[in-house]
């Protein structure tokens, strides 16, 4: 009762688009619904394990432990899985100035969140 209207949307589209059999659409919706952004499902069938790859956001999305729960509840029990998160490099923000990125947070820099 206590989370936002946001919150309880996304986990009730998160909830319809992980009925049924999971397959790697399945998961990449339901990633794609907490995480607001593209997201990449990378197999890696002979370590049974999969890959989820955040590639519509620079850095940690918003609720990582909602996200991680429901992909517990959807995933097969035999694989493994991980979480690939794209951040800027020194070499992508090197261009600019201290007095350009002063006006920025660390948070807001590390998320991506520069224009």
């Amino acid at each position: 009762a206590g989370k936002s209207t946001d919150f309880r949307r996304s986990r009730i589209v998160s909830k319809l688009r992980g009925q049924g059999t999971t397959t790697v659409a399945m998961i990449k919706n339901v990633a794609e619904s907490f995480s607001n952004g593209e997201v990449e499902v990378l197999e890696h069938p002979e370590e049974y394990r999969f890959e989820i790859k955040f590639v519509g956001t620079i850095g940690v999305p918003p609720n990582m432990e909602d996200l991680t729960a429901a992909i517990e509840e959807i995933r097969p029990a035999h694989l493994a899985y991980d979480y690939i998160i794209i951040y800027y490099t020194w070499g992508e923000i090197a261009g600019r100035t201290w007095d350009e990125l002063e006006v920025y947070t660390w948070d807001e820099i590390l998320g991506g969140n520069i224009g």
